[in-house]
C-alpha cells in the first residue's frame, strides 16, 4: 500500500475520512458481487484468463473427487473451536 496518500487523508475532516472509508468498504462489496455473478455463470471481466483456467481446473478436480470436499459448516465449526 502506498502511504503517500496518508498526509492528504489526514488533512480531511473526520466526516470526509468516514465517507472515504465507507466508499472503500463498499468497493469490496462490489468485488464480491462480481465474483458471485461469475460463479453463477455470468462473465466476470475482472477475472484474468489464467484465473479462470485455474478455477475451472479446481472445479473439475473436485467434481471427479467429491469425497475430498469438506462442508463449509465443518470448516467453520473447526475454526470456532481453534484457540
Amino acid at each position: 500500500m502506498s502511504h503517500q496518500l496518508m498526509p492528504e487523508i489526514l488533512k480531511m475532516s473526520p466526516r470526509e475520512r468516514i465517507a472515504l472509508a465507507d466508499a472503500i468498504y463498499e468497493s469490496f462489496d462490489d468485488a464480491v458481487q462480481k465474483r458471485e455473478a461469475a460463479l453463477k455463470g455470468r462473465e466476470d471481466t475482472t477475472m484474468l484468463p489464467r484465473q479462470k483456467v485455474e478455477l475451472e481446473r479446481r472445479i473439475a478436480y473436485y467434481e471427479t473427487h467429491p469425497e475430498l470436499l469438506v462442508p463449509a459448516e465443518s470448516v467453520l465449526a473447526k475454526l470456532k473451536r481453534a484457540p
